[in-house]
């Protein structure tokens, strides 16, 4: 699974740094946004939206899903995003690059509360790029053999949690402060850690949280029993009882003895669907109507009732037109990978709706009765007097 260890030279890593940077800096002076220079062949997820560029990534609504293996043509970039506030969800798929130069696997400049999990993301020259972005979830993601960095982050406040990170010339490039990174594997990285401001010293150091604290712990080194021979467990928690230090600024209180459990993905479990509404009970009208919810992005969704054809529908709706007595209901939906889910069986009833009472039928039927028992009458008064 792990791709094999690139190693870049000193000077070209210096150059792949701090150039960059330089640009970045001088942009952020001159310009109050940033935009990204388009790469022929990228991906793009654009501020309205909209995805371009390939087909294999499935919208809905602020959910991003691969729907199998994205490949990037040598010299592009891999995913631009635009667009704050939304999710990447890989659903265990690889983003492939070639390794080249001055390559990213996904390019967050200057986004916020962007989500990346369940994806692997493999050779290119910086995994994830995170310059300057704040307030972004990394999570449960395989990121190896980038020939510069795994993750580059120099903004604040970003999420790296449960990832192995493994097989990259740096695990995580810092250039900011105040990530929250634990529970990760950094595994045979070149450098784990490494803060930019050590190869350009004029540049302000970093300060960032490299664990949750006790008993919950940092991270897993792969080189730590390399670097503290003596350390021991702390008091069977599966914890060493030495930090494990970065620089003065960054350091793991609590890293951990082995390697964290991260989720295996893809999640090929399907939707899970429950029923709001028709609810097992009696209803008084003949229009129900049909509300429900789905755990998961959808691209496909109907219902069948009373065993009857399924009946495709967007999303909640009115069932209209019920004949009176018993009925059986349920809904089904894909997710965006063929995966089927059904709900729980629904049964329910429509009330029989009994014919007016014949008020007139019966007035008419006494109106005759009695005029039949009247002329009864007078005609046997009639008979006596003849008598």
């Amino acid at each position: 699974m792990l791709g094999k260890t690139l190693v870049v030279s000193n000077t070209k890593r210096l150059v792949s740094r701090f150039v960059p940077l330089l640009i970045l800096c001088s942009l952020i002076v001159s310009f109050p946004k940033i935009n990204m220079v388009e790469a022929s062949g990228s991906i793009h997820i654009r501020a309205d939206g909209s995805v371009e560029g390939t087909d294999k990534i499935h919208r809905d609504g602020n959910v991003y899903v691969f729907t199998g293996k994205i490949s990037i043509d040598y010299g592009d970039y891999g995913i631009e995003v635009d667009r704050d506030n939304i999710v990447i969800d890989g659903a265990g798929f690889t983003l492939l690059g070639t390794a080249a130069y001055i390559s990213r696997g996904i390019d967050l400049s200057g986004r916020s509360n962007v989500t990346i999990k369940n994806m692997e993301i493999r050779s290119f020259m910086d995994g994830i790029y995170l310059v300057p972005s704040s307030n972004n979830t990394i999570t449960r993601n395989n990121i190896t053999a980038n020939t510069d960095s795994g993750i580059w982050t120099a903004g604040v406040s970003n999420n790296i949690t449960g990832n192995y990170i493994a097989n990259n010339e740096i695990g995580i490039l810092f250039h900011g402060s105040h990530d929250l990174i634990y529970h990760n594997n950094f595994i045979n990285n070149t450098k784990q850690v490494e803060d930019i401001c050590w190869s350009n010293p004029w540049l302000p150091s970093s300060a960032n949280i490299l664990d949750d604290g006790y008993p919950s712990g940092g991270n897993y080194w792969s080189d730590y029993e390399d670097r503290y021979p003596n350390a021991t467990e702390l008091d069977d928690s599966g914890i060493w009882d030495t930090p494990y230090i970065i620089d003065a600024n960054n350091q793991d209180r609590y890293p951990l003895m082995s390697p964290v459990v991260i989720p295996e993905f893809p999640d090929t479990t399907p939707p899970t669907i429950f029923v709001v509404s028709p609810e097992n009970k009696t209803y008084t009208g003949n229009n129900v109507s049909l509300t429900f919810t789905v755990n998961k992005p959808t691209s496909w969704i109907g219902y069948s009732l009373d065993g009857q054809a399924t009946v495709t529908i967007a999303g909640n709706t009115t069932l209209t037109g019920l004949s009176d007595g018993s009925h059986i209901l349920r809904v089904y939906a894909n997710d965006a990978f063929g995966y089927t889910g059904a709900s729980e069986i629904v049964y329910f009833r429509i009330a029989q709706h009994s014919e007016p009472f014949p008020t007139t039928w019966i007035v008419i039927a006494i109106a005759i009765i009695v005029a039949v028992g009247v002329a009864l009458l007078v005609y046997f008064r009639k008979i006596r007097r003849i008598e």
